[in-house]
């Protein structure tokens, strides 16, 4: 697994390290302070399973922590390949020691280590974008939530827990059904079932599987906190007015509201509050891996400059050649066509419209190749940890 116990550099005294797998519950302590709306049994959760093959990334003090980033593993479907990304979370300083730049060191290095691990991006849940948007993430997923009115329960189809036996067809299923839609969300295995219902079981939750007759149609996962928190419903498209009726005979005689977010069929109709939240940001790392990716509706060839301030390697001057079949990227001499921060780049690669930034700094031939590359803009990342 990536970079354990790879100690990097003191600043004032202070260490900046990734920990060894033995050494992750000692971050434990930095989480339940700055995560104090986490319960005891999500926490217990997190650190009984996913700490287990993640890596924390601290500044240390002796044997105090004062400051982490924890790095999630996921497999990611990325256009038509699969990819390992490191998905950022776990992101904590002690309130005393904010704002002395151990943060931005400890993101540095983890930026470092997934650049020498080939890995072509990571992205993050932001508690606040601008704080972020400085180390050139740009924010690429947006979430719809909003409260279920009252409306009938009557409904033909059936639903129930998830047990381990389903685990296998929840896969097939959706994967079927979300690499129709989007060109960006986790790849889903059994063991992803896994850890799903081990983590909305800590939130006294679960998932639910709903059929039409013995025909797995949909699923959706919950857990209950003040309100009733309904994550991700996935369906067929034609059971999608239903599975609404599936949701509100669930929890029939339920006095909690019930929050539904992540479900493509939000509307007026259903649903109050709605409201549409930044949710998911993400960052080019390895640039020669990320662009091996790329797709263009018909052959383009761009010279383009990069400017990374974090990433050393990520700067330089690239000819690129995009096909619907490979690409070539290689650095050149030649006059850029136009320069990008890599910021840009990787909003111009996940924006499903050109951004009006790039635009003002392209002539209308360069921005008629720009239109070419095919974009990552269709996503659907909902995990939270």
């Amino acid at each position: 697994m990536l970079f354990k116990n790879n100690k990097k550099k003191k600043e004032d005294g202070k260490q900046i390290q990734s920990l060894s797998y033995k050494e992750h519950n000692i971050t434990r302590p930095l989480w339940e302070t700055t995560f104090e709306e986490d319960s005891k049994e999500f926490i217990d959760y997190y650190y009984n399973n996913k700490v287990t093959d993640n890596s924390i990334w601290v500044a240390k003090e002796g044997d105090l922590i004062l400051s982490m980033a924890q790095l999630n593993p996921y497999q990611i479907h990325l256009g038509l390949s699969i990819v390992l990304a490191h998905y950022i979370v776990g992101v904590a300083t002690l309130e005393e020691y904010r704002r002395k730049g151990f943060m931005r060191s400890i993101l540095a290095a983890c930026f470092e280590q997934m650049y020498k691990n080939k890995e072509p991006f990571t992205y993050l849940m932001p508690a606040k974008e601008e704080y972020y948007t400085a180390f050139d993430f740009v924010t690429v997923y947006y979430q719809k939530s909003g409260i279920l009115l009252e409306t009938s329960d009557e409904t033909e189809l059936t639903f129930k827990n998830a047990s381990e036996e389903d685990f296998k067809y929840l896969a097939w299923f959706s994967e079927e059904v979300l690499s129709e839609k989007y060109k960006v969300f986790v790849n889903r295995e059994e063991s992803y079932y896994q850890m799903i219902k081990a983590q909305y079981e800590a939130e006294h939750g679960g998932i639910i599987c709903v059929y039409h007759s013995d025909l797995l149609v949909g699923y959706f996962f919950y857990g209950e906190y003040e309100a009733i928190e309904i994550m991700e419903p996935v369906c067929l498209d034609t059971y999608r007015d239903e599975l609404v009726h599936v949701i509100a005979k669930k929890f029939k005689g339920c006095e909690k509201q019930i929050r539904v977010t992540a479900f493509d069929f939000l509307n007026e109709d259903a649903f109050k509050n709605i409201t549409t939240k930044p949710t998911v940001m993400t960052r080019i790392v390895s640039l020669d891996m990320f662009v091996k990716y790329l797709k263009a509706s018909e052959p383009v060839k761009l010279i383009l400059q990069i400017e990374d301030q974090f990433i050393e390697q990520n700067n330089g001057i690239f000819e690129l050649y995009i096909d619907d079949n490979s690409t070539e990227f290689e650095r050149t001499s030649a006059e850029p066509e136009i320069k990008l921060s890599i910021s840009e780049f990787t909003a111009l690669c996940f924006y499903e419209i050109l951004p009006k930034g790039i635009e003002e700094k392209a002539n209308e031939y360069v921005i008629n190749k720009l239109n070419k590359v095919s974009k990552f803009h269709s996503i659907f990342l909902n995990e939270f940890v």
